[in-house]
Parts: structure tokens; sequence; C-alpha cells
């Protein structure tokens, strides 16, 4: 699939969330969303077909709203609407994002580096932990590759591995945690302007309830994942996986099965983001590296 089809489909399962955005840019200074609502964000990588992996996270957080509000901006909404094109890049490799600092002594100053400057001080421990998880992965997936890096450049492997990674969330809403993402969601669950929408997923549920609102917004991801086709999928964090597969993992720190989506079966990966999950990094990569080259899946359930 050339990419102008891969985005004229991927817009069209964007559309489905357009009526909740239209809903928030009407109605996001309601009691029930104005402590809550960060903004809208869904894809945050290039839509690529075939991708090695698709990243599956739960929501984004607030810092893009921080970052709006202190510049004047309006409520973020990041996603393919109106004519807007997919990211260039993934997230975790924006300039400043995993590693930066305020340049002393004012401290006014921020100072952003390159993700693969690993040398430097890291600002914000999600994208450090995931892009320290590619080179892992990177590691045992070109097992003869040069690995001694001089984070001054970008390693051998971005090109052919780091450019082929998707990111996206089950849910496009952006919250502070997922308490707050819980409360919009029952919100939504109550109105009377949305009942129509959610109607489409409530399958068996006696009524429309918070878990008929989350799976209309995972329907989405696994339209997504029909289309792109990876060869992985990696849920981050075992909420988003338990969701994702509709099951429920709960003292796993790593889990590993299989999905099928139209006619092709696709592991899932999912691990734990509680504690010092950087610890378990060699772990979550020697879990996922095989998957890329093999079309087998042992499931460690």
């Amino acid at each position: 699939m050339n990419q102008k089809d891969l985005l004229t489909e991927y817009t069209i399962i964007e559309n489905r969330i357009s009526e909740v955005v239209d809903f928030f840019n009407a109605h996001n200074d309601k009691k029930s969303y104005k402590p809550y609502y960060k903004g809208i964000s869904t894809l945050q990588s290039p839509l690529i077909h075939n991708p090695d992996i698709l990243f599956i996270g739960i929501n984004n957080g607030d810092g893009e709203y921080k970052q709006a509000i202190k510049n004047g901006e309006p409520i973020p909404v990041n996603a393919c609407l109106n004519g807007i094109e997919p990211p260039k890049e993934i997230n975790w490799f924006k300039d400043g994002n995993a590693r930066g600092r305020f340049r002393k002594p004012k401290e006014k100053e921020w100072v952003s580096h390159k993700w693969y400057m690993r040398n430097k001080q890291y600002n914000n421990d999600f994208p450090k932990n995931m892009i320290d998880l590619l080179y892992e992965i990177a590691t045992l997936k070109y097992p003869n590759g040069n690995h001694d890096y001089d984070d001054k450049s970008v390693p051998f492997w971005y090109e052919d591995f780091g450019k082929n990674l998707m990111y996206t969330n089950l849910y496009p809403v952006s919250t502070t945690d997922i308490n707050d993402l819980k409360k919009v969601h029952q919100a939504l669950a109550k109105e009377a302007g949305l009942k129509d929408l959610w109607k489409t997923s409530k399958g068996t549920e006696k009524a429309i309830n918070e878990w008929v609102v989350r799976k209309y917004f995972i329907n989405s991801i696994r339209q997504l994942v029909k289309l792109v086709e990876p060869k992985v999928i990696v849920c981050m964090g075992m909420t988003a996986m338990n969701d994702f597969t509709y099951t429920t993992y709960k003292e796993k720190q790593i889990a590993l099965t299989e999905r099928t989506f139209g006619e092709k079966k696709i592991p899932v990966v999912g691990f734990s983001r509680k504690g010092s999950w950087n610890s378990r990094i060699p772990e979550i990569a020697k879990t996922i590296a095989p998957l890329l080259v093999c079309d087998q899946v042992s499931s460690i359930n």
C-alpha cells in the first residue's frame, strides 16, 4: 500500500473520534471535564505500513497541555483530522524530549539534547527508558553490528529499525493520570449527545458505561493494526495490555500472547511499568527481539 492510500485509510479511522473532538471543543469547561481534560493526542509517530513494532500506551499525559497554557495557546488537539498529517518522527526522538536541562546559573534557558546523546542528563524517564529499550532490542536484532556507540551520532540501526517504528495510545484523551482518564470516560458515557456513538461498541453490555466508551476507542486501534500490519505489538504497561487484549495479567511483569487481526496473527507483548522498570529492559528486549525475525510465538502467559 502506498503512503497516500495508507493515509487516506487512516484518516477514516481518525474520523471516528471527530465527534468527540467537537464535543470537547464545545464542552471542555464543564465541571465534569475541566479539571481532567488536557487535550487530544492520537498517533505519535509516522504512519508506516508493516512497521517492525507498533508501541501502544494508555493515553498521553499533560506535558503538551502545560506547554500550551504556558504559551497562551489553545488546549492541544493532535490528531490527523482536517488535513493534518502524522508526525515526521516518533515522539521519543524529538530534541529535548528524553534529554535536556536548564542552563546554569540562571536556569531559565532550556538546552535540548539529541535522543542518542545518552551521556547527557535526562529529564524524562519514559522516553529515556524507551530509547534504552530500542538500543537493547537492536543489540539482539543486529548481533553482528557495531554497538560501540559514541553518543555523537545516530546509531547505525536508525535508518532501518529506528525509522520503522510506530507509537500510539489506546485512548485519545490526554489527562494527568489514569484516574483522571477514568473520570473522563465515566462522564462521556453519560453524555446524551454521544449516545449513538457509544452504541456502536455496546455489544452485550446492558447499558452504556465506561467500558463501552473504552471499547469504542480500542476498536479504532484494532482497525489501525489491521491497516498497518505490524510485525509485533508492544503494550507499554499492563493496563494497556489488559485493555487491548481484553485479558488480565495482574501479576505479570512481562506477558506474551498472540491475536488475530483479519487473516494475520500478530504477537503481542506487554510489560509492567511499575516501579523501576528500567531494570527489566534487557528481559523485555529478549522477549521482543526474536519476534522480529520469527513467525512463531511461544507464549509465556
